[in-house]
């Protein structure tokens, strides 16, 4: 702002918490993941320091952040929350059948969770 003989102040009045993820359901979504895509398209990515409102909802039940690879093998792939952001729409069956296949797993009566 200076630099334009602007002057400027910031107010962070809300912090958002962290992610938390559940292990039992981060277990049982690699699971299903491993059945749908296979252990080799699994990519562990570690923690992130980025937060958003999920972990509002994690904090009141069990839940896990699964990110989900949409990214085109031929051409730039910038982030979300940017305004060319283009997923490849393709990927959204395989990341509902993960979910589907992680409720029937959880549901199964032999389920260890």
């Amino acid at each position: 702002a200076e630099t334009f003989g602007a002057r400027g102040h910031v107010v962070w009045d809300q912090d958002v918490p962290a992610v938390e993820n559940d292990p039992v359901i981060g277990k049982i979504l690699r699971t299903a993941a491993e059945k749908i895509v296979g252990e080799d398209h699994i990519l562990e990515i570690g923690k992130q320091t980025g937060s958003d409102d999920f972990s509002y909802f994690s904090s009141k039940v069990p839940g896990y952040y699964l990110w989900l690879g949409c990214g085109w093998s031929d051409k730039e792939n910038p982030m979300i929350h940017n305004e060319y952001f283009n997923p490849d729409e393709n990927c959204m069956p395989i990341g509902a059948a993960v979910y589907v296949q992680a409720v029937m797993d959880f549901l199964r009566p032999e389920s260890e969770v």
